[in-house]
């Protein structure tokens, strides 16, 4: 199997049995946590080792410097010459994935063995379950690593759990979140999986054999979820529910008014079929996702008074999956902690580097004046949605920076660049997305709440106006404007769902100088301290992260 070290000096003094293997899902806002992850292992005593694909490996060098103490090795995804962009189809893709994925990593482990670099635990991304029983097969201990932040997980959980069902139409509370509505959870819930399955089950089947993990980690910290007190409260909401308890057993609650399977605190079974959907609907089907087909919903509904715990959600994960959050997974130079001085960059580009001149352009521009925008490494907009944005940066009236991708820039209006060069505006095809949000002249992020780029602009205490496009977006987002309150969410009023220029324009002005903005502007720097206290020495991510390694640095049996 083909590796590369970069490991320097940590190599000749790991002990045998402290080699960690990371796995993360092809994709730059997974590879990036996980690297960062690695860093952090290395620094603490392990021998980590991250294993990507041979596409990745092949048109992406790591950086000597910023990745010296992780080695790499090389995995296949079946499509070696090209990853995704040589398949094109995500249900093909996924499956080969899974094939190919499994006997590499397999081979991989097996010669890991062989060299005297036995592995001592696989951590897998929740996207790739069937790494698990890869890593059982050859004795190594297996971690599942969620990418996205504990509201999400706890979403999808019950999701996975049939607690609640889909499409979502009305206000829903479940057990670890807030209240609730469509628009503040995850795309899918409001959707259904029907325009893109493959995605919907790659989300929901992260908790296959979750139980049998031997640790959780979350790229997350505990302070950012937030918490009331801690208590359990009668809520006075009647929520209706279309059961699959049977009618003999819909009184079967525990004392405190709630079903004994969603009792605070207390663990929950695997999937049952005894789980109620919180929108009643008749439905004679069940997702094959779950593994096997359940009974058919019943058609009547149950009304239920539950009671609530008021708890952060990281604590929810904790309490049903063991969880610990082990963000945030940037490099250490921008969370203030220089016991890993080298640790200034990720170091590991999935896309093509540029020298546009951002820092210097930036550098020209007084402080909190900028408006930044990006839509991520994966976010295609709809064109009509791209024209209204372009429109809307330039009658804001604000100097801004706009990063649009290669394959994105053909939906921008002819002479463009042009017209944003003349409005104060810049638009390049990459920037380096750290750097710029610590900058001195950046005011607000315009984002589509991609998790990566969203706990970047918290770690940086940069305020944000969301314009979110699927998948976990649309709940960063809510959290962003409504929990903790540093920014605002453009929310389309037209019945396409794709936002509008004023829209646009409306929420980069609340932002930037608006009667909130000195709200949104000190809760970010709020929550700034809480993210570099979390991943600096003795912070509750650094404790985290020193029990794991404490954990696995030894070649007694850990499990």
């Amino acid at each position: 199997m083909d590796s590369n070290s970069n490991a320097g000096k940590l190599d000749d003094e790991v002990k045998p049995g402290s080699h960690v293997l990371l796995l993360p899902y092809p994709s730059q806002g997974h590879v990036h946590p996980m690297l960062q992850f690695a860093k952090r292992l290395a620094f603490h005593g392990l021998r980590p080792t991250l294993a990507v694909t041979r596409f990745i490996l092949a048109t992406c060098a790591p950086d000597a410097t910023a990745c010296a103490a992780v080695r790499f090795a090389a995995v296949s995804d079946g499509f070696d010459r090209g990853g995704f962009g040589e398949c094109g189809d995500v249900t093909a893709y996924l499956s080969r994935l899974e094939a190919a994925g499994s006997a590499t990593l397999a081979d991989l482990l097996r010669d890991e063995a062989a060299q005297g670099r036995p592995v001592r635990a696989l951590v897998y991304d929740a996207f790739l379950p069937w790494a698990q029983g890869v890593a059982r097969g050859h004795g190594a201990a297996a971690v599942a690593f969620f990418t996205q932040p504990c509201a999400v997980n706890v979403t999808y959980g019950h999701v996975w759990r049939r607690r609640v069902g889909m499409p979502v139409d009305g206000t829903v509370r479940l057990p670890g979140l807030p209240k609730l509505g469509p628009d503040g959870l995850p795309w899918f819930l409001k959707v259904g999986p029907g325009p893109y399955p493959a995605y919907f089950e790659l989300v929901i089947r992260q908790f296959v054999g979750l139980e049998e993990a031997d640790d959780v980690l979350v790229n997350s910290f505990y302070e950012l979820e937030p918490q009331e007190d801690g208590t359990v409260k009668e809520t006075s909401e009647s929520l209706t529910f279309g059961c699959r308890l049977p009618r003999e057993k819909s009184d079967d609650v525990s004392s405190a008014g709630v079903p004994a399977e969603l009792a605070p605190g207390r663990r929950p079974n695997s999937p049952t079929p005894d789980y109620c959907s919180s929108v009643a609907r008749k439905r004679n089907t069940t997702s094959s996702i779950f593994g096997r087909a359940g009974p058919a919903m019943s058609t009547t509904t149950t009304t239920l008074i539950f009671a609530y715990a008021h708890s952060q959600e990281a604590s929810y994960m904790a309490s049903a999956w063991r969880a610990k959050t082990i963000g945030p997974t940037v490099p250490a130079s921008y969370i203030g902690d220089d016991r890993l001085p080298s640790d200034t960059k990720y170091g590991l580009h999935l896309f093509e580097l540029t020298t546009a001149p951002c820092i210097a352009w930036l550098d020209a521009h007084p402080a909190r004046s900028v408006v930044y925008t990006s839509f991520g490494s994966l976010s295609n907009l709809d064109p009509l949605e791209m024209r209204e944005v372009a429109q809307a940066l330039l009658d804001a009236g604000r100097p801004f920076l706009w990063v649009v991708r290669a394959s994105e820039t053909h939906k921008l209006p002819a002479g463009y660049e042009d017209a944003a060069a003349a409005a104060a505006g810049l638009v390049v095809t990459w920037c380096p997305q750290l750097e710029v949000l610590a900058h001195r002249a950046v005011g607000c992020f315009l984002t589509h709440c991609g998790w990566n780029s969203t706990a970047e602009a918290l770690a940086t205490g940069v305020p944000m106006v969301g314009v979110p496009q699927w998948t976990d977006q649309p709940m960063n987002a809510e959290y962003v404007d409504a929990v903790w309150r540093v920014g605002v969410r453009v929310r389309p009023a037209a019945a396409d769902g794709l936002v509008r220029r004023g829209e646009v324009v409306r929420g980069i002005d609340e932002v930037m100088d608006g009667e909130r903005s000195g709200e949104y502007r000190s809760n970010a720097a709020a929550w700034m301290e809480k993210a570099r206290a979390a991943g600096r020495e003795g912070g509750s991510s650094d404790k985290n992260i020193a029990e794991f390694v404490a954990k696995y640095a030894s070649s007694d049996d850990a499990k």
